[in-house]
This record gives structure tokens, C-alpha cells and sequence, in this order.
């Protein structure tokens, strides 16, 4: 019999992983946590009943696969939920999952409100979690991780858009930290997937090459070259602020982040 452990509002930390269970995969209980991102029929990072929540205190956060959406746990952003479901590893993208079917119960007791955490780039991804146990949760391999684990939390990146990829819908933002995870341009990856223009939906607008950008998305990953590599998925269009459009100018901008008040649009060496 399967056991199951209880993930709360607790520090990664104190996370518990189950002794003498051979593999890696645990059934688990997450207990008032908030959605993030709502799952989409259209938007690729979040089809399939894909939806990201985190613990109130924004300590840990959670992909969450859905298998019965549409049709049961169809839940929407602030959303305060109970979930049940067995934590894997995605080999696709190398991200920690819970795999539910529809096993989610929603608060009555109105929403929830995530602010997103201001990070540098190199943080993004950060150290694996109980790696080789039924609690693992990968970190990044391309550049080496740095600081705790932070995939599923709800961040926030700012700097120069070094890359823009109109095809496969994703750019490249660099703060200075210079990240190489062996694709080219520096930064780090930022995933806008498709639309279904079929259904009538419009495309996120990327930004500009040159563009000094702020970013809200969910830190994630993914597999590129056999490496897993940061990547931060945008929710929606107003995840994306134009802070200064190219070519860059000098002097300071009342919008932008303190550190980029001299005009570099490198906020961190």
C-alpha cells in the first residue's frame, strides 16, 4: 500500500521523503496552496490540465497535471485548493509533477494572492530536492544551479531582451548574469508557447530585440541537449512590461526596477 505524505504550507526543507520506498515517485497531499496559472485549452505550457500552485508563504511550489480536465477539478488563478495525486518526475521537462484525476477540492472561502519574487537569473531553477527519492524534485544542470529550489514559484526577471524566437514563440532576457544553457544568446529562456489562432485566440505580443523588459511568469525548466535548463513561463500578456523600448537610453526610468536607474539594462555583474 502506498503511503502518502501530507505537503503543506512548510519550508522545502522540511519537506519529508518516505524511508525505504525504492522509487521515485510518492503519494501526496497538498493542502492550501494557490493556483498560480490557470489551466488553458489553448496555451501549450498549460494544456493537458497543467496548472502551477504555490504554498501561502511562497516557500514551494508545484506543477500540477490534471488528467481529468476538462470535465472535473477545472480550476482558475487564486483559486485555494486541497489536492491529491502521486509527485513524479517529467523526463520532458525535468520538472517535479503531481499527477491528479481531478482529485481537487476548491476553498469556498474566497482567493488567494501570490506576489511573484524578484529574482536574478542565475537563481532561477536553483538546487535539486531529496534527489534519488520518492520526493525528488530536479533542480537545473546548464549553467550549475545556485540557491534553494524554486521551480514552481511565481518570479519575477528584468533585463534586455537578447533573443526573440517568433516561430517557436520564446525569448531570451539577460539581467547580466550572462547565463549560457548552450542555445546562444545569453539570459534566460521565456516561454509565450502558441495560441490556437483556430479558436480566435490572439498571440502573445513578444517583445522587441534590445527591449529592457520586466517579466512575471512561473520559474520552470526544460530538457534541452540532454541538460536541463531554466525557463520562465508567461501566464498572459500582462506578464510582459516593456520597461524601456530599444535602442536603450540613458537616465533613469520612474517604472523600472532601482537597478536599472542608470540606463545599463544590466542589473546584476
Amino acid at each position: 500500500m502506498r503511503k502518502r505524505v501530507v505537503l503543506a504550507a512548510v519550508a522545502l526543507g522540511a519537506i519529508i521523503a518516505l524511508p525505504g520506498q525504492a522509487v521515485a515517485t510518492a503519494a501526496v497531499t497538498l493542502t492550501n496552496v494557490i493556483v498560480t496559472s490557470s489551466q488553458s485549452l489553448e496555451r501549450r505550457d498549460f494544456a493537458d490540465g497543467v496548472f502551477y500552485v504555490v504554498t501561502g508563504n511562497r516557500s514551494a511550489g508545484f506543477k500540477v497535471r490534471n488528467l481529468a480536465a476538462p470535465f472535473a477539478g477545472w480550476v482558475e488563478r487564486g483559486d485555494i485548493v486541497r489536492i491529491e495525486g502521486i509527485l513524479q518526475v517529467e523526463s520532458g521537462s525535468g520538472e517535479a509533477c503531481v499527477v491528479t484525476f481531478g482529485d481537487i477540492t476548491v476553498s469556498p472561502f474566497g482567493k488567494g494572492h501570490v506576489r511573484p519574487l524578484f529574482m536574478k537569473t542565475s537563481d532561477l531553477g536553483g538546487q535539486p530536492v531529496h534527489e534519488g527519492s520518492p520526493d525528488e524534485r530536479p533542480g537545473v544542470t546548464r549553467p550549475a544551479p545556485r540557491g534553494p529550489h524554486n521551480k514552481g514559484l511565481l518570479v519575477s526577471v528584468a533585463g534586455e531582451v537578447t533573443h526573440v524566437n517568433h516561430f517557436n514563440r520564446f525569448f531570451y532576457v539577460d539581467d547580466g548574469c550572462g547565463l549560457d544553457d548552450g542555445y546562444g544568446p545569453p539570459g534566460v529562456r521565456v516561454s509565450c508557447d502558441y495560441q490556437d489562432l483556430s479558436l480566435g485566440q490572439t498571440p502573445i505580443s513578444l517583445p522587441g530585440l534590445g527591449d529592457l523588459v520586466a517579466v512575471t511568469g512561473v520559474s520552470s525548466s526544460e530538457v534541452w541537449q540532454g541538460e536541463i535548463i531554466r525557463l520562465v513561463k508567461v501566464r498572459d500578456e500582462n506578464d510582459i512590461r516593456i520597461i524601456r523600448p530599444s535602442p536603450l537610453v540613458t537616465g533613469s526610468d520612474p517604472g523600472a526596477p532601482a537597478a536599472f536607474a542608470a540606463g545599463s539594462g544590466r542589473a546584476f555583474r
